[in-house]
């Protein structure tokens, strides 16, 4: 019998954070850092996989690499045996080890036995083991493994289709995650014509010159020449990040060209979902090399047309790639962005670009990520005058009200929740580069409240991901070098005063990150601050609250409070009976004893 590898693909996860996407949960390699869930999450968090692009298979076992600090307090499994059922099937679940035995230095590697037909399984994170070095509550997985179990291949039977690539041989050991070996992956110098005629298949937008595209191929050479470069002047450092930039292309282009393979085998098949979501991930590796190619200097960009007849004939021709776009450039790798509503625009016209502003927010992912880089960097050189933080401030307000039928002229009618996160999330991201560039005006601390009070009113927004974008962009604003903890605890307080009955997602959010600001940002209280607080969860019924993620926030809240105030915090809590104070010392000494000990 031979140990097989089986493939899969992340359907669905409740959340994600920025750095580590659930995506790279189908990267089998050494440089994947897997998935984490959003700060501050909710529980349970659910990671969906499509497995065998959705075709049912026996999978004999599966293995999750928890991540070391960000560790799960148990894991559901579910799975599916074909696409059309419509509820998953429970097997059962795991508990997971706090760590706190080997100081978080290990990973744990859990094998759980799987012995069932699959077409789709499913991961629920019931909660997170809470220490000293998962401030935010998170939980990780730094990978999931699939294995079957295939017979030896009669000589009589057909053949399975390679093609298809449905199944990949594993070695008889489980992958040596923590310790990863060197990447083995073959360097772009030492690779012959014949290896590396993949690099001419895909494509990116030259950075500095509009309508020209620049294949894989040329940016491997540029920064082959700006290595060489450093080598000349013996700045072997920046050479190495170049070296590393090369490989990283290369690898780039190998994955871009399997994706390719198999999303030209499942449209075959007629299985678009499974197309939707590996063009998505091909988006997001060409955004990636995108990224790398603006750490490339203009001139070596530059130089892949002149010189040696080899490097001629690698130029890129603007008239003939305007004619001629590649093919998957035009369908996978948009290079213009959407036109933008003139309201959406008119109060940061005399800032900023038209075009800047549609890279910013464009709904595509390889245009809107390095937009909104240029947009903060934009932003950083812009003078530092009262007149152009008015701007700024006028236009943030109204970004943050934007929905995505505001946003764009041609999908008015259509408003995809997903982008109405991502609006939301680049003029966050700009919001908080304003704040660090203008935080020495009075004015600032002035014209923020109204700005700051819908985003506290945005914890209480349907979307879980839009949530938590909120709940952190607060907690950046509340650090000491933008307004501090005090600024931003002041304005939640103020919601708390005069709020009436809320729903429990405003609930959680208040009180999480009234508790963050409190515990993990010692901010200081005084008595009205604690009266404020506890009044607000006890009118929420907090305390006894039918939804779990708003007793666990209280829970969080009452325990910090004991650990900032001691036994002076009962005074405070009388709101509570004899017995719910004594559950929550037990949870303080049980469960919070290794986070409080010095």
């Amino acid at each position: 019998m031979m140990t097989l590898q089986v493939p899969f693909l992340v359907t669905l996860a409740t959340s994600e954070d920025d750095a580590h996407p659930a995506m790279q949960l189908q990267v089998h390699a050494e440089s994947s850092q897997g998935w984490q869930s959003t700060k501050l999450c909710e529980y349970p968090q659910e990671v969906v996989l499509m497995v065998n692009h959705g075709n049912p298979i026996h999978v004999a076992k599966c293995q999750l690499l928890i991540h070391h600090t960000k560790i799960p307090t148990r894991v559901d499994v579910f799975v599916k045996d074909h696409a059309a059922t419509p509820h998953f099937r429970k097997l059962g679940f795991v508990v997971l080890d706090p760590n706190d035995s080997t100081h978080f230095n290990a990973r744990e590697l859990k094998t759980i036995t799987i012995d069932a037909t699959v077409a789709y399984l499913k991961l629920a994170l019931l909660g997170c083991h809470k220490n000293k070095f998962n401030v935010f509550d998170q939980v990780g997985l730094v990978a999931v493994t699939l294995y079957g179990l295939q017979a030896a291949t009669s000589p009589h039977k057909k053949q399975m289709d390679v093609t298809l690539n449905p199944l990949r041989e594993a070695a008889s050991h489980p992958p040596h995650h923590p310790s990863p070996p060197p990447n083995q992956s073959p360097a772009a110098s030492s690779m012959t014509p014949r290896d590396n005629a993949f690099l001419d298949t895909f494509y990116v937008p030259h950075p500095t010159q509009p309508g020209t595209r620049l294949s894989l191929a040329q940016i491997v050479e540029s920064l082959r020449i700006q290595r060489g470069r450093h080598v000349d002047f013996e700045d072997y450092v920046a050479a190495k990040v170049v070296k590393a930039n090369e490989d990283r292309v290369v690898t780039l282009g190998r994955q871009l060209m399997q994706l390719q393979r198999q999303k030209g085998e499942v449209v075959r098949a007629e299985k678009f979902d499974a197309a939707t979501l590996l063009k998505e991930e091909m988006d997001t590796l060409l955004g990636q090399v995108a990224s790398i190619v603006d750490t490339i200097a203009t001139p070596a960009i530059g130089e892949i047309g002149g010189g040696s007849p080899k490097l001629q004939r690698l130029r890129l021709s603007p008239t003939k790639s305007k004619a001629n776009p590649p093919k998957q450039l035009a369908q996978d790798a948009p290079t213009e962005p959407e036109p933008l509503e003139p309201a959406m625009c008119e109060k940061a016209i005399p800032l900023f670009s038209d075009r800047l502003l549609e890279r910013a927010y464009s709904q595509h992912v390889t245009l809107r990520e390095p937009g909104v880089v240029d947009l903060v960097q934009a932003l950083r050189v812009l003078p530092t005058e009262a007149k152009v933080l008015d701007a700024l401030l006028h236009w943030l307000h109204a970004g943050i009200l934007q929905l995505a039928f505001h946003v764009h002229i041609l999908d008015r009618v259509c408003a995809d929740p997903s982008f109405v996160r991502k609006v939301f999330a680049t003029t966050s991201t700009v919001l908080v580069a304003t704040v660090a560039k203008f935080k020495p005006f009075p004015q600032l601390k002035h014209d923020l409240p109204p700005i700051v009070t819908i985003l506290i009113n945005r914890l209480g927004d349907s979307s879980s991901k839009l949530r938590n974008k909120t709940g952190v962009t607060l907690l950046e604003l509340a650090n000491k070098d933008l307004m501090g903890p005090r600024y931003i605890l002041d304005a939640l307080l103020a919601i708390q005063r005069t709020a009436g009955p809320v729903h429990w997602r405003m609930t959680y959010g208040l009180l999480r990150i009234c508790t963050s600001l409190f515990g993990a940002y010692e901010c200081p209280l005084d008595t009205p601050d604690i009266t404020t607080m506890v009044s607000f969860a006890a009118a929420q019924n907090g305390f006894d609250h039918p939804v779990t993620q708003v007793c666990e926030a209280t829970t969080q809240f009452v325990v910090a409070l004991y650990h900032l105030l001691g036994n002076g915090a009962d005074v405070h809590l009388a709101c509570l009976t004899p017995l719910q104070k004594t559950q929550y010392k037990h949870i303080l000494a049980d469960e919070w004893h290794e986070v409080l000990s010095p």
